[in-house]
């Protein structure tokens, strides 16, 4: 038997099999998240990557984030807000940028615009995790080849990351539960 819930809010870490042990939290509820610094670069995203979400050619503020920061795919889902040379954005990490030095992010060309002109290529930007606005109910994507014996799933729409470090306050995801 397969037995999903979703819990949103605030609480002492997770204690389940989603947690990632050995990551800094992607997110806090009180929004106290430190603000850090890279370079910010752009590729073309479609929304999808390796943290398995289908393509959103309707919704492409999207990025890769980099590997350090990326934790094993623990700011999969997560939002950041990106302040850069022009502007800001709020976008949706939904892959992995392994060459990527700590703090980089490479965002979809549209969400660099809104941050820089292209022509830049490549520009230094502040950005901290946020949470993520959503609409609508919480809805789960089970992966190609789950069976009553084996099951992954992912949530795509949660206003939080789907993994976070156990023992820190931070904000709860969407869990699954397989009995």
């Amino acid at each position: 038997m397969v037995c999903l819930s979703a819990a949103v809010g605030c609480g002492d870490g997770a204690r389940g099999p989603a947690a990632t042990r050995d990551a800094a939290p992607p997110a806090t509820c009180g929004g106290g998240q430190a603000q850090r610094t890279g370079d910010g670069t752009f590729y073309d995203a479609d929304g999808s990557g390796n943290c398995s979400f289908d393509p959103s050619p309707d919704d492409l503020m999207v990025a890769a984030m980099n590997q350090t920061d990326y934790a094993g795919s623990a700011a999969c889902g997560a939002c950041a807000a990106i302040d850069g040379p022009d502007g800001s954005v709020v976008v949706r990490i939904v892959d992995r940028c392994p060459e990527c030095s700590p703090g980089d992010i490479d965002l979809s060309a549209d969400a660099f615009a809104r941050i820089a002109a292209p022509v830049a290529g490549r520009v230094a930007i502040r950005w901290r995790y946020v949470a993520c606005a959503v609409v609508g109910p919480v809805r789960y994507r089970f992966k190609e080849g789950s069976n009553p014996f084996w099951t992954a799933r992912t949530t795509t729409t949660s206003s939080r990351p789907t993994a976070w470090a156990p023992g820190r306050s931070t904000c709860a995801s969407p869990t699954s539960t397989v009995t």
